[in-house]
């Protein structure tokens, strides 16, 4: 079972001590929350390893600001089977949230996990030692960790909570061209990614994240244009941007972990939940039914970017699924070329050459910093 981030609420300090908590104690009660909820899904699925990623809210400083030494880390690390299984995922954990450990069916294939908010536009490490540069130390970790991959001849899935690329959602709000284009990462840590993944292609199998709480992916290129790994971006469970709460369970070989399929389950009767009356969950879709799929990899993924742009049908069911049937997105019929474009666009440039074609090359502003 792979959760991909965020399990602390938006805002969570301000509503522990609006509910009476004393910030002395917040650091203590952040800490027993994320071991509480990892408790409560390994109580729901026993004998399922859990294999976590940290979000941008996970942390004891704020949003966006976990410091790599972090007291929550230990703790949580220690929590996790997981990882206090393998001594060196409990010491690199512990420090900054990454980690490796071997996949639990697949023989001689490692699961990756990245604690990214470091890349973020929006990180600053605000409880943390100041003058490091803890995501040019993450990027050289995992440089060495697909290094070591590619002598040892095993094969490696990525986690992470941020997906690389842009932010449609925040590129699109004034929607005119040239768009004020907004990425989740950095430039210089996204470039340096692309150029990771382009050298350890051979290794690198999928990767996974989360983060916009909607259904969606991204295709990471090389550098002149060609498909090479697959981000599936799972969902979230809470309905806080609109979508209805969702799962995705994944079909993927034991052999080498390609994936064959998924499919996505949501939540149907979120207006009526409630202690009294139990959840109902559905299958909304297979991968491979609702888009004619044979897998789900890179080639596929850019096949099905490209649908949505020029098949009214494929664009029409893509838009359908985005908001798990909430019926409420901001992928629209004024902003889903834009949206179509981020899936396979990653850099600034790509993106505006794809959402804006007709903007003279002087007018496209630089990779702007959210506000």
């Amino acid at each position: 079972m792979l959760s991909t981030g965020d399990i602390l609420a938006h805002d969570f300090k301000d509503e522990f001590l609006k509910a009476g908590g004393i910030e002395s104690e917040y650091v203590g009660f952040v800490i027993k929350t994320m071991r509480f909820v990892d408790r409560m899904l390994k109580q729901s699925f026993p004998g399922v390893p859990l294999i976590g990623a940290l979000g941008n809210n996970d942390s004891t400083c704020g949003d966006y600001m976990l410091s790599p030494t972090d007291p929550m880390l230990p703790a949580v690390g220690r929590d996790l089977p997981v990882i206090a299984r393998h001594p060196q995922a409990l010491r690199d954990f512990s420090m900054g949230g990454s980690y490796v450990v071997p996949h639990p069916k697949v023989p001689r294939h490692d699961i990756v996990v990245l604690s990214n908010v470091f890349w973020s536009n929006h990180y600053r490490d605000a409880c943390g030692q100041k003058g490091g540069d803890p995501g040019s130390a993450q990027l050289a970790w995992l440089e060495w960790t697909l290094y070591q991959a590619k002598l040892e001849g095993r094969t490696v899935s990525l986690a992470m909570h941020i997906p690389p690329g842009v932010d449609s959602f925040a590129s699109t709000r004034n929607n005119t061209c040239p768009l004020n284009v907004r990425s989740f990462w950095q430039d210089a840590y996204t470039r340096r990614f692309l150029a990771i993944v382009a050298l350890y292609k051979d290794q690198l199998r999928i990767a996974f994240a989360g983060h916009t709480h909607m259904d969606d992916f991204r295709v990471v290129p090389d550098a002149g244009g060609a498909p090479l790994l697959a981000t599936r971006m799972t969902p979230s469970l809470t309905p806080l941007f609109g979508n209805n709460p969702a799962f995705t369970v994944m079909l993927y070989s034991r052999t080498d972990a390609s994936v064959a399929d998924y499919a996505t389950f949501y939540l149907t009767n979120l207006a009526t939940v409630a202690p009294d009356v139990a959840p109902e969950w559905k299958l909304e879709y297979t991968f491979k039914d609702a888009y004619n799929a044979s897998g789900y990899d890179a080639a596929t993924l850019a096949a099905l970017s490209k649908s949505v742009k020029t098949d009214d049908s494929v664009r029409a069911t893509f838009m359908r699924y985005y908001p798990v049937e909430s019926g409420r997105s901001s992928m629209n019929v004024s902003t889903w070329a834009a949206y179509a474009c981020a899936q396979t666009a990653i850099t600034p440039d790509a993106f505006q050459a794809c959402a804006c074609p007709n903007a003279a090359p002087d007018q496209a502003p630089a990779n702007a910093k959210p506000q």
